[in-house]
């Protein structure tokens, strides 16, 4: 039972070498880097390996490790043998300890099904059906499980009776499905019930074998709260004039790349379906391109729109004409860095505020900064994100009216593969070693901010490129734990104390935020990271003499 801490010779280590306060720290270091530093299978061996150091660290580890059981296809037969065998110690529920490891598994993955090319194997694999029927037999077991998630496999019988036998189920995700590709499997889909007690379906990257119809079965869409889909699957479910009185979220995002183009059919579709969930809250509809344009279409507008619908976001500027009429909207997540120019967002920002009279949060670009009279559109706004893709200059950060409402102030630094922003996003980096005075004249002028975010703290170093390309190339590297303290240490000093405590940071956010774009340096920095990982693994493991966890 290696791979699931559960050890009847436990401890091996009485804690009495160590302060309990390093002790602590060096479990929180561990629970805290592990799931964004390690891949998923080299964090559950690490809280395994940690469960086996002592009372104390099996304590806190056990609900981490055991949150999520995995069973994997034809290449994880061995590590389904000790979850088969943990599914035993469930079933017998001997001892008070089952039921607490029990109590502590909230989702079950399935993933890794063994794909032959073009030929998919439609029977179940023995091992898989093992553990289908284990699950089975101990849902009831499992009292705050909550979330199955299906990866990379086909839709067969045994999938389907699992669903149905987890009453308590409130939450599926399928994510890169091949599809139902043999006639009598979508029989046997098709002749399924639908689980009434799923409120959230998520369906991610299901674009290689298309989207059959037959996944909207699988749920009673009259309890489903929340859908959140590819865009040709939230179609292909919008389609069949479901009504969905609870829903109150729906998320729909495009493919990309995509060819797809503006389609007035798509936008017909959409205005009806909305009228179809007058509980709807929230609604994002991003990179779907037979959606965007800057002016709706000319469309018959059904009546009986959600006037639940507070929350907006998207990259349509057409969907957000349309909706700000007909709906309270109040939060807006609308990227207004799709008009080229300051003065068309501007008048974009006016009609929201005309038609909902107030907007609570709003991403917007940074050169807006610039303009005097911004503040007065926006003095009721909670939270405003800042994206940045030009140059900027102390000058564009200066506010000449304060926002007064303004709780929540943060700077989104974008970054992009497109060669025409290379040079704009060097500038940004080269000026964020030296950004503490700008920040303090941000800060100043925003005297009611009781939160402020300044999330990555990254350098940037100089390396040569090739001779045939134009320009350097600017290349992220983490920093360490102490020069992020100096540098947030530089920056505290000169703010006032006031200000100083409202500053937040992420120093452990690094590299999540380097994810968004700039793939061309995430390799190297992701490397870096592993290596500092990697080096924090060996000291502990020197701490607690014990071989490291690789």
């Amino acid at each position: 039972m290696a791979s699931y801490g559960v050890s009847e010779s436990m401890p091996i280590y009485n804690g009495g070498a160590l302060p309990i306060e390093l002790q602590l720290e060096i479990i929180q270091m561990c629970l805290q880097i592990g799931p964004n530093a390690m891949s998923y299978s080299e964090y559950k061996s690490m809280l395994s390996s940690l469960t086996r150091v002592c009372r104390m660290f099996c304590d806190m580890c056990q609900p981490s490790l055991f949150a999520t059981l995995e069973c994997n296809g034809w290449d994880g037969e061995q590590k389904n043998d000790a979850l088969l065998a943990l599914f035993g110690r469930f079933e017998k529920m001997d001892t008070v300890d089952e039921y607490r490891l029990a109590s502590y598994v909230k989702e079950f993955r399935i993933n890794n099904w063994d794909d032959n090319g073009n030929n998919l194997d439609v029977h179940t694999p023995k091992a898989m059906e093992m553990v289908f029927k284990a699950l089975q037999v101990n849902a009831q077991h499992f009292p705050n499980l909550r979330t199955l998630t299906l990866c990379s496999i086909p839709l067969g019988g045994g999938i389907l009776n699992t669903i149905n036998a987890l009453s308590q189920l409130e939450q599926l995700v399928i994510e890169d499905w091949f599809g139902v590709r043999a006639g009598r499997h979508n029989e046997s889909v098709s002749r399924s019930p639908r689980s009434p007690f799923i409120t959230s379906l998520t369906i991610r990257d299901v674009s290689r074998s298309g989207v059959p119809v037959a996944v909207t079965t699988l749920v009673d869409t009259a309890n489903l709260r929340i859908l959140v889909a590819d865009w040709d699957c939230v179609r292909t479910i919008l389609a069949q004039d479901l009504y969905m009185p609870q829903l109150t979220e729906l998320s729909a995002r495009g493919p990309t790349p995509s060819t797809a183009e503006f389609s007035e059919d798509e936008w017909a579709l959409l205005v009806k379906a909305l009228g179809m969930m007058p509980a709807l809250q929230s609604l994002t509809v991003v990179d779907v391109p037979q959606l965007t344009t800057e002016d709706p279409p000319d469309l018959p507008f059904d009546d009986q729109m959600p006037q639940g619908l507070h929350t907006l976001c998207s990259d349509s500027l057409g969907l957000v004409k349309l909706l700000v009429w007909q709906c309270p909207i109040r939060h807006f997540a609308f990227d207004l860095g799709v008009l080229q120019e300051i003065t068309s967002q501007v008048h974009v920002i006016e009609d929201i505020r005309n038609a909902t009279g107030t907007i609570k949060s709003l991403t917007m670009d940074g050169g807006m900064l610039k303009l005097p009279h911004i503040a007065a559109q926006l003095q009721d706004v909670e939270s405003l994100t800042f994206s940045y893709e030009g140059h900027i200059t102390s000058a564009s950060l200066q506010l000449r009216q304060s926002f007064a409402s303004v709780v929540h102030f943060q700077y989104k630094f974008l970054r992009s593969d497109n060669p025409k922003y290379r040079h704009s996003i060097n500038v940004v980096f080269d000026l964020q070693g030296q950004l503490s005075h700008i920040r303090t004249n941000l800060v100043s002028h925003l005297p009611s901010a009781t939160k402020i975010t300044y999330a990555g703290i990254i350098q940037w170093r100089k390396v040569q490129w090739p001779a045939n390309l134009e320009e350097p190339e600017w290349r992220p590297t983490i920093l360490d734990h102490q020069q992020a303290k100096e540098r947030l240490l530089l920056l505290l000093s000169s703010l006032d104390p006031r200000d100083a405590s409202r500053i937040v940071t992420d120093v452990d956010g690094c590299l999540e935020n380097l994810k968004v774009g700039y793939s061309e340096s995430l390799g190297d920095a992701i490397r870096a990271s592993n290596r500092a990982q990697s080096q924090a693994r060996r000291v502990m493991a020197r701490w607690l003499n014990r071989r490291p966890v690789m």
